[in-house]
């Protein structure tokens, strides 16, 4: 008896939709026979439900296509986070070695007296023409690039110095036994 009812309310359930087109195909204006099909395939259950996965369909598309727009912009907002960080990260080494050079320049001229005199241990020449001059006490000085040029074939015959620091701060160095002064500083690392 169970069996019966139910094939009895599966079956109108399925010839309810049938009858309804049957309906609509007798109909002799073509307006009004579209207007009934339209109408009788809005209460089909095949096509409701089909029309519900299509939406859900397009509702996981759209989640998905979001989803995937949030990962890229975070993958990409990582990505310039990261290279900010590496870019800080040599900010701050570059800025420790500045401080490292400004202090060990601060120590260099702190301990560097007014005038005094020192042996040559060596002498080159910076691109610009300068000197450079390594005393053997292990002092660095570098000529002015404003000041007049030094003879390289002199090297040789340049024994020792006295430097003498000026009213002004600048500092002077007589080389011995050429009898010639030039203007020249500390050198830093350069």
């Amino acid at each position: 008896m169970l069996l019966l009812a139910l094939g009895t309310l599966l079956t109108s359930a399925v010839a309810e939709p049938a009858d309804s087109y049957r309906a609509c195909a007798s109909i002799q204006g073509v307006r009004d026979r579209l207007a009934c099909f339209d109408a009788a395939a809005k209460d089909d259950p095949v096509l409701v439900r089909a029309r519900e996965r299509a939406a859900r369909s397009a509702r996981n598309a759209e989640a998905q296509r979001l989803a995937t727009a949030q990962n890229n912009a975070l993958a990409a907002a990582q990505r310039r986070a990261a290279e900010a960080e590496r870019r800080a990260r040599e900010a701050e080494a570059a800025l420790a070695e500045a401080n490292k050079r400004a202090d060990k320049g601060k120590s260099q001229r702190a301990s560097i007296p007014s005038t005094f005199t020192g042996e040559i241990q060596s002498v080159r020449f910076a691109p610009y023409g300068e000197a450079v001059i390594t005393l053997k006490d292990g002092q660095v000085w570098r000529q002015l690039s404003s000041d007049r040029e030094l003879s390289e074939r002199r090297v040789g015959k340049m024994k020792t110095v006295k430097v003498t620091k000026g009213r002004f701060g600048g500092w002077r160095m007589r080389i011995e036994p050429l009898g010639t002064t030039i203007r020249v500083r500390p050198r830093k690392d350069d």
